[in-house]
């Protein structure tokens, strides 16, 4: 299934392609059940896959302690397995991209919707 946001396509995929992706190939550690655990983390089974970009996109939540849990939109370049974070810097200046931003979300909803309302192509600089 494909769905289109603004300049590129997006195509639903399983999270474990993307968590297969970060473990096999970065050799991450972000989707082990010890840092689930510490950081009280969450994820669903389904991500999407900006296909021109060959990332791997999904929603996180995560909640400190007696806090309320808030959601994180996640990126993953497939081709390294490394996540993408929220700002880059290139010749001394400060790209960001407020879309990936820390606990930017209060619910699933709201995440899952700006996933579909991003212009995904403006991440090749972050690649």
């Amino acid at each position: 299934m494909e769905q289109e946001t603004k300049g590129e396509t997006l195509q639903v995929i399983s999270l474990y392609d993307i968590k297969e992706a970060h473990e096999t190939i970065a050799k991450g550690h972000w989707f082990e059940p010890e840092a689930k655990r510490f950081f009280n983390s969450k994820w669903g089974d389904i991500g999407y896959l900006a296909s021109s970009l060959n990332v791997g996109l999904f929603v996180s939540s995560e909640r400190w302690q007696n806090e309320k849990r808030k959601y994180t939109i996640r990126a993953v370049n497939m081709a390294t397995g490394q996540f993408i974070s929220d700002c880059h810097w290139e010749d001394g200046k400060k790209y960001e991209f407020p879309e990936l931003e820390f606990q930017r979300f209060d619910n699933h909803t709201q995440a899952m919707h700006q996933i579909l309302r991003t212009n995904w192509t403006k991440l090749k600089r972050w690649l």
